[in-house]
């Protein structure tokens, strides 16, 4: 296509006078003529981006995608030491979201479902305001969390290209990667049951073509390049990544932010409103149940080992059948619980896997430690005894006891590293232990006096006072420090969920002390059954404001993310 400019010549009509000039001004006019006769043959011969795009196709010299496929993404393959990486030219991100758009198109994506999002940055300086546009997606990490965490081995990194790929017919919805990426990358899809990620369009990579993002950018924000892992994991050591992200050193990102203008300039996110996060209640149940019954057994062992038989059975069932019931919660989380079997696959990296290992252990424990107690003492009916087929073994009950009590706790040391391993600083090891070790404490306590009233109760022997007493104090102690460190870790997130905290509190308090003080001014004086119904009622108290805590655990978590994203509530992080 030319672009032809043409030049016509002015005729002076016959009768007009002529104007008498002087030799300057003439030889100005002719130098003026000859100026503007040069700039428009030199504009001839320019030609906008359109029109050389457009000659080179019409020529039949280029393909119609080359400009993509040459100079967005690398001609080479990577060698050893490298992998692939999106880089991002903030000067020309304008944040028309056409990534975004193309991204979930090309993909099929939900409508509430995007693997590719838009934020927003500021300047901190006020003499240079600064607005900056950031687009992201996975980082394709050198040492992906979501691939480490996960118990059913769904993830997988090329080993050639170093993309981070999600297996969909692997994934059983735990959406445990949500919570190791930093990042925010996974997104879990409700209608599937899965977890869904980028995987920088790979089948367009292989065949030479760019990722939908790459190719969509009007402005070529987006590329590929080729990175050395070794020099991704220095720039993570130094922080080289974007202003008010998380850790880089967490999973070491591979994406690179480039910027010309913004050097020197200090960005940061928006400030968010408090918000409340996810609250994932099934996980709340299993926590706190599973973490009642080990505590449960652990005061069975620790506080009744001369209690009579039944208070023994009582404080073991209570064990066995709530920390079950637990269990039992988790695979309401799970987005395609038919597939729950897989879950301890990933045991070699997965705290997740090895929590349902352990847990799996501590339930068949338990198991034959009430078989063991109800034989020692008589409590199995005779016609059961008879029908079966073969002599029950009889082994000792403190060795059932402590298998119990050890396999429990094993399981609620791998409950406490999954959070702690997400590398969220409100679930960091002191947080974390003090809740989860806590719970299992004050709800024992209260579970071991329930059982020493009703044990009393089925024996019809006496209470023994001072026993009683011992353990009230303790339970009115440990619910003071717990409740008590509780208030003094309360997250940002908190002012978001009032009602929830004021719940916690009451619950606690009057479940974990004044009832328990209520217990105390009776024991001497009052009928067991009256006992059995305050430790009950305190019990009830204390598990459901245990149940309270942990729903703050989840929903008022300061989650991490990338800086500036939009949330689905419209806050930022």
């Amino acid at each position: 296509m030319e672009r032809r400019v043409m030049i016509s010549k002015t005729t002076e009509k016959p009768d007009a006078p002529k104007a008498s000039t002087s030799t300057d001004t003439a030889a100005s006019s002719s130098g003026a003529g000859k100026d503007l006769l040069l700039a428009l043959l030199t504009e001839q011969q320019t030609f906008t981006v359109v029109d050389r795009f457009s000659q080179a196709h019409q020529a039949g010299d280029i393909p119609a995608q080359a400009a993509y496929y040459q100079s967005l993404i690398p001609t080479d393959k990577p060698q050893a030491g490298q992998q692939y990486a999106f880089e991002v030219n903030l000067d020309a991100c304008t944040g028309c979201k056409g990534c975004v758009t193309a991204c979930h198109n090309l993909n099929g994506l939900d409508d509430n479902e995007a693997w590719r999002e838009v934020g927003l940055l500021t300047s901190n300086d006020v003499s240079l305001p600064v607005v900056q546009h950031i687009t992201t997606a996975c980082h394709h990490c050198v040492e992906p969390g979501c691939l480490e965490g996960c118990p059913v081995m769904a993830y997988d990194k090329n080993p050639d290209t170093g993309i981070v790929k999600h297996l969909d017919d692997q994934c059983i919805g735990c959406q445990y990667c949500l919570l190791k990426c930093p990042y925010d990358v996974p997104k879990y899809n409700a209608d599937m049951g899965i977890v869904r990620k980028c995987d920088m369009c790979t089948d367009r990579l292989d065949e030479g073509e760019a990722p939908a993002c790459v190719q969509a950018c009007p402005d070529k924000a987006i590329s590929i390049k080729l990175v050395d892992t070794v020099e991704a994991q220095k720039n993570a050591q130094k922080q080289d990544f974007l202003a008010d992200s998380p850790d880089c050193t967490i999973t070491t990102p591979t994406t690179r932010y480039v910027s010309k203008r913004l050097a020197g300039v200090s960005l940061h996110a928006p400030q968010s409103k408090p918000r409340a996060e996810h609250g994932h209640l099934p996980l709340v149940v299993m926590l706190v149940l599973t973490q009642l019954g080990v505590g449960a057994l652990l005061a069975e062992r620790l506080l009744l080992p001369f209690a009579n038989s039944w208070t023994q059975l009582i404080s073991s069932a209570m064990g066995f059948g709530i920390g079950m019931f637990g269990m039992t919660c988790a695979i309401l989380h799970l987005g395609r619980p038919l597939y729950a079997y897989r879950a301890f696959l990933g045991w070699r990296t997965s705290w997740l896997s090895r929590e349902i290992i352990a847990f799996n252990g501590f339930a068949a424990a338990v198991h034959l430690h009430i078989t063991m107690v109800a034989l020692k003492n008589n409590l199995i009916p005779t016609f059961i005894l008879e029908k079966i087929p073969f002599a029950i073994p009889t082994i000792p009950t403190w060795l059932t006891g402590w298998a119990s009590v050890l396999t429990g706790l094993a399981g609620v040391f791998c409950s406490m590293m999954i959070y702690i391993d997400t590398k969220r600083p409100c679930w960091n090891l002191k947080n974390t232990a003090t809740k989860f070790g806590m719970t299992g404490v004050v709800l024992g306590l209260a579970a071991a006096i329930v059982a020493t009233c009703v044990g009393a109760i089925l024996n019809q022997s006496a209470i023994k006072p001072d026993h009683l007493m011992l353990m009230n104090l303790a339970l009115i102690i440990a619910t003071a420090i717990k409740v008590g460190f509780e208030l003094t870790h309360l997250t940002y997130n908190t002012k978001a969920l009032p009602l929830v905290l004021v719940a916690r509190v009451a619950l606690g308090i009057t479940g974990g002390v004044l009832l328990p003080f209520v217990f105390l001014t009776m024991v001497s004086m009052a009928d067991p059954m009256i006992l059995a119904a305050i430790s009950g009622t305190s019990f009830a108290c204390l598990t459901l404001g245990e149940l309270a805590e942990r729903y703050l655990y989840f929903a008022a978590s300061d989650a991490l993310r990338m800086p500036g994203i939009t949330i689905s509530d419209g806050g930022h992080h």
